[in-house]
Formats: C-alpha cells, sequence, structure tokens
C-alpha cells in the first residue's frame, strides 16, 4: 500500500505531509542514537542467539538477521529524518 490509501500511516503523519522541527530535532538527539545502539547490541546478539538455535539455522538465520540487525539498521539509517511511522 502506498502512504496515501494505508490509513494507519496517514492518521500518524502531520497535517500537509509536513515534519515539524521538533521531530526532526527529536530524531536526531533520542530516536536515532537509541536505533544505532540498538545497532550494536543486535550485532553483538546475534551470534548467540545463532548458537541457541542451531538446529533449525536456516529459518532462524533470516528471521535473526531481519530482527537483530535490518530492522534496526533501516530505523536508524534508511529512515527519513522526523517520519516515526
Amino acid at each position: 500500500m502506498s502512504d496515501i490509501t494505508d490509513p494507519i500511516k496517514a492518521a500518524f503523519r502531520p497535517l500537509g505531509g509536513v515534519v515539524k522541527p521538533l521531530e526532526i530535532g527529536m530524531d536526531v538527539l533520542v530516536v536515532r542514537p537509541l536505533a544505532i545502539s540498538t545497532l550494536v547490541v543486535g550485532a553483538a546478539m546475534l551470534v548467540p542467539a545463532l548458537l541457541i538455535s542451531a538446529p533449525d539455522l536456516t529459518t532462524t538465520m533470516d528471521e535473526a538477521l531481519e530482527n537483530f540487525i535490518l530492522i534496526p539498521y533501516e530505523d536508524a539509517f534508511e529512515r527519513e529524518l522526523g517520519e516515526f511511522s
């Protein structure tokens, strides 16, 4: 779905699609550093998580990479400033 037709994203989008300076400031000062620290901790936890779940490595590896690495990376580096939806 596109951002325009998705009702959940539309409900959280600021009026007129303009991001407020306060949202950008909170993103830069609070959310991005937390996302980067989540990425670092997730990278450190990836190997133990894979060792614990070794019997089902293919499915678990994909899920672990997504949860511990890909989602925090996208949140920290690929998301637009001030976009939380």
